[in-house]
């Protein structure tokens, strides 16, 4: 027996991949995709306008994008999240995700979506809740896959992604696609535990911290720094360990020094007091009134120094407690 297609008035035209995978498509996956490929002609459709040619009701239209989606047979357009730059002080700061490309890349069929959904009793689901909580939208199948595959792919915890969520949105990012990015740069820095995780965000909040009143500070307000100007900050704040009421003093002396704002400067005065172990203001005066004393004394003996001031007597000669 022969066969022949009656084309009548029209054509639908699918994908090679969509007749490999069709065999393991149930009829409401099949009804989705005939009716995506009768109605689109070939260009965007919602996806509410094909669940209602093809007569589903949400849920089956939700499976079906999974599904197709999984088997490399449709795109689903996602602008907010696809478009959404990330910030130059987010680059700068993250290393590049060796494993960005070939774990993003891994998809789920629908029907492995579905049974992962509703394996554990159910807790992958509601993770996926409350993050669209936190995000303040509905994710799209595409985006359920990310979140699914950082959990089951990449094996990180559902309170590790959701901590990733609520961080991402204190710094104004709710996109799947940012969360995924920085989950996986996280990851291939060798934080992938929850404690880990909860270390990381507590250090780059103090970060912030620090860098905020330093700001405040030097009046410099909110332009952003220079690579000198981070390197500096930086420094003072985790290899010096300078407190910020350390650093005010030191910028006071270099104002009324310099009449203006010099970091380099600044970083002198502090990397004197680094070496001679000083790193609080009770220290800093401490070493001010030693100076002043011994400058006293010079002076009733009748000698002099030939020193730029405290700046340079504070350090090359440490008045710090042994």
């Amino acid at each position: 027996m022969k066969l022949q297609l009656e084309y009548g008035n029209g054509v639908a035209v699918l994908p090679l991949a969509a007749c490999e995978a069709a065999s393991r498509a149930d009829l409401s996956e099949l009804r989705f995709l005939i009716a995506l490929s009768t109605f689109s002609n070939g260009g965007v459709i919602p996806a509410d306008e094909v669940r209602l040619k093809a007569g589903l009701d949400e849920r089956q239209t939700e499976a079906a994008l999974r599904f197709w989606q999984g088997a490399g047979v449709i795109t689903c357009l996602d602008t907010e999240s696809a478009a959404e730059p990330i910030s130059a002080a987010a680059a700068a700061d993250s290393i590049p995700a060796k494993h960005l490309q070939q774990e993003a890349a891994y998809t789920y069929t629908g029907e492995e979506l579905e049974h992962l959904l509703n394996a554990r009793d159910g807790s992958l689901r509601r993770l996926i809740g409350e993050c669209q909580n936190l995000a303040g939208k509905l994710f799209n199948p595409m985006e359920v896959n990310r979140i699914v595959s950082l959990s089951d792919h990449l094996g990180l915890e559902d309170a590790h992604i959701l901590m990733l969520f609520a961080y991402c949105k204190t710094l104004g990012k709710t996109s799947v696609h940012y969360v995924e990015r920085t989950a996986l740069n996280l990851y291939d820095e060798g934080i992938d535990t929850l404690e880990k995780l909860e270390e990381y965000i507590r250090r780059r909040e103090e970060a912030a911290s620090y860098e905020s009143a330093l700001r405040q500070i030097f009046g410099i307000g909110g332009r952003s720094l220079t690579s000198r100007e981070k390197q500096f900050i930086k420094c003072w704040k985790e290899e010096w360990q300078m407190p910020v009421d350390v650093v005010r003093r030191a910028y006071e002396i270099t104002v009324d020094k310099t009449d203006k704002l010099s970091m380099p400067y600044l970083n002198k005065i502090l990397s004197n007091w680094h070496e001679a172990g000083i790193h609080t203001v009770e220290g800093v005066e401490e070493a001010v009134n030693a100076y002043r004393r011994e400058k006293d004394e010079a002076k009733a003996s009748g000698g002099s120094f030939n020193t730029d001031e405290f700046i340079e007597l504070a350090l090359k000669r440490s008045f710090a407690k042994p």
